[in-house]
């Protein structure tokens, strides 16, 4: 070989090596923005998620529960509206083949 062609490899290896690179750099950060748009996206949903749970939790806070606490005697409640009062409870199994009426 002489060395014009041998200046011609090295100037071509040269050459490829820093297409190479330039592409490469240009795949890299075309993939950094896709996703970091898919990460702000995510971010995104999760923020009303975590809004949305805390507009439930707070629709089922324990001020529903402060009702309970206000009624001192709970028989009266029971029996203003109308429950039975029931002083045993008698559990029944049932097989499968059994069929149970009352």
């Amino acid at each position: 070989m002489s060395t014009r062609t041998k200046k011609a490899n090295k100037k071509r290896k040269i050459k490829f090596f820093w297409m190479s690179m330039f592409f490469l750099m240009f795949i890299l950060s075309g993939s950094l923005i896709l996703q970091t748009g898919a990460l702000a996206k995510q971010s995104a949903r999760l923020s009303s998620a975590q809004q949305k749970a805390i507009s439930l939790s707070d629709d089922y806070s324990p001020r529903h529960m402060v009702l309970a606490d206000n009624f001192t005697n709970i028989e009266e409640l029971a029996q203003s509206l109308n429950f039975e009062k029931i002083n045993q409870v008698y559990y029944v199994r049932a097989t499968q083949n059994t069929a149970l009426a009352k």
